[in-house]
């Protein structure tokens, strides 16, 4: 198993944060260098339209994934709440893909700018495929925490709470699934070893 990307100090995801940092650095560069001949290149009004709709972009799935995880799984606990709940969840998404999305694409006004469409289109399409082919697979190939969130969300819907045989058949199925060099101790239903990631 791939040695986690979280720093070991402050328990953040460093890697991830320096390369989003180092590629949004690069496309302004690159946006300021085509600059210099607007009829040909790109514009200063080109990238922040780009950079407003990624950052509205990120917004708007995190509220798609509340609604989703409020209607697949409402049954769950939750000591923290939403001040407007899902009516407010839902005003904000539409706000938000009207007014952070559509907007800044001059879709609303129907006067689009194209090389924003076009640059926005290629950035999701590289970063998509990126998503599948590599990350993806790593992802659900070394994440002992999903494995262990989900074995839990299984115990909680079995039809019994003292059923032994779904138990098992949990503990059976993560034993498979974290097969690997030294993967069985890096679970245990209900104590996970969360010092694992310090070593």
């Amino acid at each position: 198993m791939s040695r986690p990307t979280l720093h070991v100090a402050d328990r953040t995801p460093a890697r991830a944060v320096l390369t989003s940092a180092v590629l949004a650095y690069l496309f302004n560069w690159i946006l300021e260098q085509s600059s210099s001949s607007p009829a040909q290149g790109f514009s200063d009004v080109t990238g922040l339209g780009v950079s407003t709709c990624f950052a509205n972009l990120s917004h708007a799935i995190q509220l798609a994934s509340l609604l989703k995880l409020r209607y697949s799984m409402n049954s769950l606990d939750r000591p923290c709440s939403s001040p407007a709940g899902e009516p407010g969840a839902v005003i904000a998404l539409v706000i938000v893909v009207i007014v952070g999305i559509l907007a800044p694409f001059g879709l609303v006004n129907r006067k689009p700018c194209g090389w924003s469409v076009i640059l926005f289109a290629v950035s999701c399409t590289i970063f998509l495929v990126y998503f599948q082919l590599v990350a993806k697979p790593r992802l659900v190939a070394n994440a002992a925490e999903r494995l262990f969130i989900r074995s839990i969300l299984d115990q909680r819907f079995a039809p019994s709470a003292g059923n032994n045989d779904a138990r098992d058949a949990v503990d059976s199925r993560t034993a498979r699934e974290l097969e690997g060099p030294g993967s069985p101790e890096l679970f245990k239903l209900g104590a996970f070893d969360l010092n694992h990631n310090q070593e």
